[in-house]
């Protein structure tokens, strides 16, 4: 009854609004307090509740006022007393001194078979600093360094660095900075940038060294652009590299190695007098593969160049330096200064006669030579000297058969053996490919082509009057027909159309044209200025139309000015004109220009053009060689159109009538065309 009593009173002094202090046990409340509770064997208990698994679940309590205590007895979450922060239960955090806790100044007399930092459930355990993670020890005791899971399940400690760190992991020795052994692998690294990279500050030291004493093992294997790691099996070497582009090397001209790997059982070796980024020893020295469809097997350079030379279809090497590559093959009957493969293609072709280069792929070989005269590769074949051109060459081969042998092996109209051109730019007229050739005075081939269709096949690039697809600078000679061969008009998608040039024992020239005669039946022709500096010998031919003109002559030949009269054709009549000379510009007037049967040189007699003509063996050519696809294969033939007539309708004939040309009474020049 007394308790009924005193909770009514205090019930209602808290609803009138009062402030005064309460005290419990106590007269003299502290001033500081709302409420004093005194006791000296007995605590403050508060309600006990059971929090959800959800801490920003006010429940059970509804609409919790800000700071509202409780003490959690439930299993949702830990034991122990929790606050209503205005949003979520908090945990009260209590700190507990205690023999079995590490002390932040140190601790002693610890064991470590019964102290430790960790976990003894299967939770992993984190390390953090400015409450960030910094390390992690997984519970199957992975560690990794830098996030919170490792790269790789096969890793037993990992660093990874973030945009903060250059570098995951660095290690400095006096010997050695950092140093692996394993069954397959003693060191692995893989970085955004670098996966590992090595630093000496001393000549006779080596800032990454790799050496594997198994006789058919590698000395080290590096893999970039995602790429597994790999090697070339059934090969051994002191490098194995592959990513995108397989191998980047520098020549900077100082006096340490970058470098030195040993595979095969081979003791690691350098080459006295030279200082370089890599140096590898092996059954084989090096396999680079450049694993990307436009990758690079090997991008290196030398003579301290601080730009590199690369192609972007990609390439077996793109190398830079005064000369791009140097290479002897020392076999002396198939040796080849060059093998190059590009583009992760399956297999190589080489001759096998040797040459100095002998390159497969989209781009066999790419390299730079970074002086004016210098030669971006040179390959000697053979066992031989080699040869430069004096004002540089993006390559130079010297072989004793073949000095460039080139295939390509794609099914596709653009497929090219060996491809040249120019891109210098500039009112010249560059060359893309050139052939030279003298052995002997009138002696041979500067180019020699040979196709199942076209033996040579030249295009014009832009039109103009003075633009060829094919210009020979001298005489030009054939033991077929010489013709024009373009779309038939009629029918463009299904024939060709073909016309032959008249063939004659002399050089002629000739000029036609339509007059009309005045009063008197005559006309005068005027041909063109330079007619009388290259032709002479003329020979004339008339032809009236409309009607007859049986007393049509020639009354002036040509005189000095170039012209001639035509008389004793009726008034007004028209004239179709023709003159024949025999040409005799300078070039003409040189000795033999004019020759019909000559004589076959030496080397020539007792041998044929076309042998299979004369029922011969192609052994007989004068061109033959003995290759595959030599220069006699036999040509197609036709049928022997000499012996058959030749017929032509005449309705198959189309006329077309000319304007007729002027007289020279008229204000214009009667010019032969």
């Amino acid at each position: 009854m007394k308790l009924k009593i005193f909770l009514l009173f205090f019930l209602v002094i808290s609803a009138t609004g009062s402030y005064a202090q309460i005290g419990i046990q106590t007269n003299t409340p502290d001033a500081s307090s709302a409420l004093d509770i005194v006791s000296t064997n007995k605590g403050l208990l508060i309600p006990r509740v059971t929090l959800t698994s959800n801490l920003n679940n006010s429940s059970p309590v509804t609409n919790p006022a800000t700071g509202l205590l409780v003490f959690n007895t439930g299993a949702n979450q830990p034991v122990g007393l929790y606050f209503w922060n205005g949003s979520s239960w908090k945990l009260f955090n209590v700190g507990i001194v205690s023999a079995d806790y590490w002390n932040v100044k140190g601790n002693a007399g610890t064991n470590p078979a019964t102290n430790f930092l960790g976990t003894t459930d299967n939770q992993d355990m984190a390390v953090y600093t400015n409450n960030s993670e910094r390390l992690r020890v997984m519970a199957n005791g992975q560690i990794v360094v830098g996030q919170n899971a490792p790269n790789s399940g096969t890793d037993l400690f990992g660093a990874v660095s973030d945009a903060t760190f250059t570098w995951a992991l660095n290690g400095y020795g006096n010997v050695g900075g950092v140093y692996g052994s394993g069954g397959s692998y003693g060191v692995y690294g893989a970085g955004g940038t670098f996966g590992m990279i090595g630093s000496v500050n001393n000549s006779a030291s080596y800032a990454v060294a790799g050496q594997n004493q198994d006789a058919n093992g590698w000395g080290s294997l590096f893999a970039g652009s995602g790429q597994g790691l790999t090697y070339l099996t059934g090969h051994s070497a002191g490098i194995s590299s592959i990513g995108n582009d397989g191998l980047f090397a520098a020549g900077i001209s100082s006096s340490g190695w970058g470098g030195i790997f040993a595979g095969s059982n081979l003791n690691a070796s350098t080459l006295i007098g030279h200082s370089a980024g890599i140096s590898a020893s092996g059954n084989d020295g090096i396999f680079a593969a450049g694993q990307n469809s436009t990758g690079i097997g090997i991008i290196a350079g030398g003579n301290g160049v601080s730009t590199f030379s690369t192609i972007a279809t990609g390439t077996g090497g793109a190398f830079t330096g005064y000369h791009g590559i140097y290479a002897t093959a020392t076999n002396a009957t198939a040796g080849i200064g060059v093998i190059g493969v590009g583009n992760n293609y399956g297999t190589y072709n080489t001759i096998s006669t040797g040459s100095g280069g002998s390159f497969t792929g989209y781009n066999g070989s790419f390299s730079t030579a970074f002086d004016a005269s210098g030669t971006g590769v040179i390959g000697v074949g053979n066992g031989g000297s080699y040869y430069l051109y004096s004002n540089g060459s993006g390559g130079a081969f010297t072989g004793n058969d073949c000095g460039v042998a080139g295939w390509a092996t794609t099914n596709s109209t653009s497929s090219r053996g060996v491809y040249g051109r120019y891109e210098g730019g500039g009112s010249t007229n560059g060359v893309g490919v050139y052939g030279y050739s003298r052995p002997a005075s009138g002696r041979g081939f500067g180019v020699y082509g040979y196709g199942n269709k076209y033996g040579v096949y030249g295009r014009q690039g832009t039109s103009g009057s003075t633009r060829y697809g094919v210009y020979a600078n001298g005489n030009l000679g054939a033991s077929g027909t010489k013709s024009f061969v373009i779309d038939d008009p009629l029918d463009p998608e299904n024939k060709f159309l073909k016309h032959f040039a008249i063939e004659s024992p002399e050089v002629l020239n000739m000029y036609r044209g339509n007059v009309v005669l005045d009063a008197n039946g005559e006309a005068t022709v005027q041909l063109p200025d330079y007619f009388l500096e290259i032709n002479i010998n003329f020979s004339y031919d008339l032809t009236p139309i409309g009607q007859k003109a049986p007393d049509l002559y020639i009354k002036n030949e040509i005189d000095t000015n170039g012209e001639f009269t035509i008389a004793g054709g009726n008034p007004q009549q028209k004239v179709s004109w023709v003159v024949y000379a025999e040409r005799n510009d300078r070039y003409m007037r040189q000795p033999h220009q004019r020759d019909v049967e000559v004589k076959k040189d030496e080397t020539e007699r007792g041998k044929y053009l076309m042998p299979e003509l004369y029922n011969q063996p192609p052994e007989k050519g004068i061109f033959y060689d003995g290759n595959a696809g030599e220069r006699n294969a036999a040509p197609v033939l036709i049928p022997n159109v000499a012996e058959k007539a030749i017929k032509v309708k005449i309705k198959d004939v189309k006329v077309k009538t000319l304007k007729p040309i002027k007289n020279k009474q008229d204000s214009h020049d009667n010019q032969g065309k």
